[in-house]
């Protein structure tokens, strides 16, 4: 079966007899009027439809199989007729709109021309409009109103009454059929729109497979992957295929009438978001579609705002008076996840689309840790705004800005919770460690002592970015790979705080916490070495394994007064004995080496200040995307 690029060129290509009689048709109406005139031939006597070419489509439905096209049509015509001196002939370039019912289902049929006209812009109707791939248009503003649509039709009483949904009365409902299926790792849902033979799971246990022949309507569930590994749940997945039922299947027949080879759509765990969708694959759009209306239709938006209003006028009622606001929206969050059996981060999500501003300070999770939750005024993040930056984009900020480097270098600010908040005792501690946290205070309001930064788009996403801002915040991902977060030092919150991290108090130098263990400290390079690995009690085998130095290169550095020691020998050394900082400016001051006046030095001063309780694994890793040539991960020889 030949396969076609576009419906365009299938409707050239299987009806272009009797589009070319209409348009004929058409043109023989319309002989004696401008529309065929040209300024050499003001009266046309003749024409000859020589060819056209179908240039574009747009769709509309009326519900069912029903499928109402017009075609573009460019048609080049030969023209004759009397000009002011004599009978000439020319060639004229004629738009035309070529309007068709027909019925869509297992292929095109029942094509009737229903019209010829001259082109125009048809108006837009969103309710009926399907687009290029026949998939309905879902704007964000609308998706609610979508989202409720759905349940009216298949579950009316979730929308007067919280509940958690019942999926699989909506499955039945749909009139589909469910499977558990050993799927690919990467694919979490497959719907099929044709019958089809396909391997499932027996029972529940999850080993036994078998194959079997399954109609339309079929939904094939991973048991393993759920959407983007920790958003969604079963329940997700279930209504994530059942929106693919609902609303795409005229996409599928499309796909199918131009390649019949089409069976299924199947539904990949898909990393980027982001609103230019001009770039973006018909498959990129339906799962988009499907990804924003699932977590609205197990959430529905007036019962879902009531229940947490509900549930965090309960908590503040019965839970300590002591209980900071954050720990309540946090609990808040983790009861409406049980309540609608949704994930936590589905349920963190919506919340803050139903405007619970402050669930941006639960339940964050960045670089493979979780932040403590933290409040904020009301109205401060806004659509763009986080407190929360990766490490390497925090080190960018604080280089690239002056202000925020000085301030930094004095220590009058310090990178705690992947937060830049100001250092002092109101707002910073240390613990036995020595490492900072923030206090109980700063936690609570974090507006007043951390900065607040812009996220944007730093690569082409193909999905609405305030997905992928909410899920930067809360999964673990490499720096580079979604969002860019900026610094603003025009926003007025930004200036008060460089104003007041400029105006406290000169801090007290960490190294003063330290002043009565730096009195038993030797006063050599090389004693002083060998005094933190007797106080860390480590061999030299294992100081190798933790700091790629060799036995011989640990042995000399501990007893060869006039041993050369390079700076990398010094970062590998201060990571494997993970040394407080303050440790390692002493060994630095005592063998006369300086941090250097570059973007190297810098970096490497940050993870000095900020991570030598990290492991030299973490390190190469921060290297690297920093794109800095430098190898810490090879032992020494």
């Amino acid at each position: 079966m030949k396969i076609y690029r576009t419906f365009e060129e299938y409707m050239y290509d299987n009806y272009y007899d009797d589009i070319y009689n209409k348009v004929k048709g058409f043109l023989c109406q319309k002989k004696g009027t401008s529309f065929l005139a040209m300024h050499l031939i003001p009266d046309v006597s003749r024409f000859e439809l020589d060819d056209y070419h179908v240039m574009g489509v747009t769709f509309k439905t009326s519900g069912g199989d029903a499928l109402h096209f017009r075609l573009s049509i460019n048609a080049d015509v030969n023209v004759y007729g009397k000009s002011r001196y004599d009978y000439e002939s020319d060639t004229k370039s004629v738009w035309m709109s070529v309007y068709c019912e027909s019925i869509l289902k297992n292929g095109l049929h029942n094509v009737r021309i229903v019209r010829v006209e001259e082109y125009s812009k048809d108006r837009f109707d969103k309710e009926t409009a399907l687009d290029h791939y026949l998939v309905p248009y879902l704007y964000s503003e609308d998706a609610d109103k979508v989202a409720e649509d759905f349940l009216r039709d298949h579950c009316a009483r979730a929308l007067d009454t919280a509940m958690p949904l019942p999926v699989q009365e909506i499955v039945s409902d749909l009139g589909m059929k469910l499977y558990p299926a050993p799927l690919d790792d990467n694919i979490f849902g497959k719907t099929y729109f044709v019958t089809t033979t396909v391997t499932v799971y027996k029972d529940d246990s999850y080993f036994e497979t078998e194959g079997i022949t399954v109609p339309p309507g079929t939904m094939l569930v991973n048991p393993d992957v759920f959407f983007m590994h920790n958003i969604g749940t079963m329940n997700n997945t279930i209504i994530h295929e059942c929106v693919h039922w609902k609303r795409h299947k005229m996409f599928f027949e499309l796909m199918r009438l131009l390649n019949q080879e089409y069976r299924f759509i199947s539904c990949e765990i898909v990393e980027a978001y982001g609103k230019e969708r001009a770039n973006s694959t018909p498959l990129e759009w339906i799962e988009w579609q499907a990804n924003t209306l699932a977590p609205k239709i197990l959430m529905p938006a007036s019962t879902t705002k009531k229940f947490i209003q509900d549930r965090l006028h309960d908590l503040r009622q019965c839970m300590p008076a002591s209980t900071r606001d954050a720990e309540v929206m946090a609990q808040a969050i983790q009861d409406t996840a049980d309540f609608f059996q949704v994930s936590r981060l589905a349920a963190k999500l919506r919340a803050i689309e139903l405007g619970f501003e402050q669930a941006h300070g639960t339940y964050v999770y960045i670089e493979g840790k979780s932040i403590p939750h933290f409040s904020f005024g009301s109205k401060i993040i806004g659509k763009n705004g986080s407190f929360v930056v990766d490490s390497i984009s925090a080190l960018r900020m604080i280089i690239t800005h002056p202000v925020l480097d000085a301030l930094y270098a004095e220590d009058k600010i310090v990178f705690v919770n992947n937060m830049l908040c100001i250092n002092a005792p109101k707002y910073i501690q240390f613990n036995d460690e020595e490492q900072p946290v923030m206090t109980q205070y700063a936690l609570d309001h974090v507006d007043e002592c951390c900065f607040l930064f812009a996220c944007k788009k730093r690569i082409k996403l193909d999905y609405d970015d305030s997905f992928s801002r909410a899920c930067f915040l809360c999964r673990e991902v490499p720096a580079d790979s979604l969002l860019e977060a900026e610094y603003d030092a025009k926003l007025a919150k930004n200036q008060l705080t460089e104003e007041e991290a400029a105006a406290i108090a000169e801090i007290v130098k960490l190294s003063q916490q330290f002043e009565s263990d730096f009195d038993e400290l030797p006063g050599s390079f090389h004693k002083t070495v060998d005094y933190h690995i007797t106080r860390k009690g480590l061999t030299a085998e294992m100081l190798s394994e933790r700091s790629n130095l060799s036995t011989q290169t640990i042995s000399e550095l501990r007893n060869k007064t006039d041993k050369s020691v390079t700076f990398q020998t010094l970062l590998k050394l201060f990571i494997g004995l993970n040394l407080n900082k303050e440790y390692c400016y002493d060994l630095m001051k005592k063998i006369g080496m300086d941090f250097p006046n570059t973007m190297e030095g810098r970096f490497f001063k940050w993870l000095v200040d900020e991570h030598t309780d990290e492991t030299i694994e973490r390190w190469q890793m921060y290297l690297n995307q920093a794109k800095l040539k430098v190898t810490l991960c090879e032992l020494d020889s």
